[in-house]
Formats: structure tokens, C-alpha cells, sequence
């Protein structure tokens, strides 16, 4: 499964309603702050300030989303499988998952980013292996029950 460098803005429903509603009516305007969070739009020192999805065939594996949680702004997200155009892996267009309790989710692909090669968290396989097994076997059942 090849990895791709993503960023990630997630909008609570009030939020995703704003949005919404601004673009039907043609403004530009933005959700307030109190409803996002991100992942990859500002430098975090000492971390690396991106996302980093799986990509298998054309399903984007984001085990990492739940980053964005602010429960206390009704923002809460779930690791998530969701399938992909080839505009997004190109970088071309963003994609957007939007959850059965109006949570909005947009990904930026950054392809070619491999600047998580370096960063010592992501290299270091072991703590993950664990996850990712649990992670799997989930989404595995998720896909039997459908």
C-alpha cells in the first residue's frame, strides 16, 4: 500500500451547514473557527505538521484522522476508508467525506511529498503494528457486514 502526505480540514455539522449554505447562495465565506480542526496547514514545532494516508487501489485508509477530535465543539471523526478519484491522487482536486451526523471532511493529496521519510515517528514501524492489525481486521469486518 503506497503512503501519500495529505491535509486535512474537518468541520463539524453547524460548520458543514455554513459552508453549504454560503456556496448556494455564492459567498466566500468561511465556517467559523470554533467548528474545524486540521491536520497539515500550520507548521507544529518539533512535529511533522501533515497527515499521512494509505492508498490502496483507490480506497484512502486515514487510521490517523481522529487528530482533528474537539468533542467539546462537537467534532468527533473515526479513523475512515473512502474511495478516491484519480484528480485526487494527482493532486488536482480535493476530496470530501461528509459523515451520517454531518461531519465534513476535506483532504488536500500532496503527491510527491515524502517528507515523512525522515521524521523518526514514521520510520519506526513497531508501535504501529499493533494498530494497524486491529485497524485492518476492523475494516475487514466493516466490509463483511455490508
Amino acid at each position: 500500500m503506497p503512503a501519500l502526505t495529505v491535509r486535512v480540514r474537518a468541520m463539524n455539522k453547524a460548520g458543514s451547514e455554513h459552508v453549504e449554505k454560503c456556496q448556494r447562495l455564492g459567498i466566500a465565506a468561511p465556517p467559523p473557527r470554533s467548528v474545524e480542526g486540521y491536520i497539515g496547514y500550520q507548521p507544529v514545532k518539533g512535529k511533522w505538521a501533515k497527515d499521512l494516508v494509505a492508498i490502496a487501489s483507490r480506497d484512502l485508509i486515514d487510521l490517523t484522522l481522529d487528530q482533528v477530535n474537539r468533542p467539546d465543539k462537537y467534532l468527533v471523526v473515526s479513523p475512515i476508508r473512502h474511495v478516491v478519484s484519480k484528480a485526487f491522487l494527482r493532486g488536482a482536486a480535493p476530496t470530501i467525506v461528509t459523515s451520517d451526523d454531518g461531519i465534513r471532511v476535506t483532504y488536500d493529496a500532496l503527491p510527491g511529498d515524502t517528507t515523512y521519510l525522515s521524521v523518526p515517528t514514521w520510520r519506526d514501524e513497531a508501535p504501529q503494528d499493533a494498530i494497524v492489525g486491529l485497524t485492518i481486521e476492523q475494516i475487514e469486518a466493516a466490509i463483511d457486514a455490508h
